[in-house]
């Protein structure tokens, strides 16, 4: 019964070890995972401020379009619309226009 016993003893000596060596990768794994994490959270950081600076660039650009060409273009517009209509009532004759 002794050679059984000490090979049964020898077996979970290195099913001992075998864990100790599989709970070492497990730290090792973990450890990789919390540096992988802060090195993400950084970088999401990065790109959360470049895409506030790009939407704060797109919210002046727009700004700036719409004080500086768009509004001024629509005025020209408005008012070339209403001396075009003001000129077109003025020269066009009378008759043809109980005529249509």
């Amino acid at each position: 019964m002794g050679v059984l016993q000490a090979i049964a003893d020898i077996i979970l000596i290195l099913a001992a070890l075998i864990s100790l060596v599989a709970f070492a990768f497990l730290a090792y794994a973990a450890w990789t995972i919390v540096n992988v994490v802060r090195e993400v959270k950084g970088e999401v950081n990065t790109v959360t401020g470049s895409a506030k600076d790009t939407l704060s660039v797109a919210r002046r650009t727009t700004h700036f379009v719409g004080g500086s060409i768009v509004k001024p273009a629509s005025i020209a517009v408005g008012y070339v619309t209403g001396v075009t209509a003001t000129l077109r009532a003025l020269t066009e004759d009378v008759s043809k226009k109980g005529k249509r």
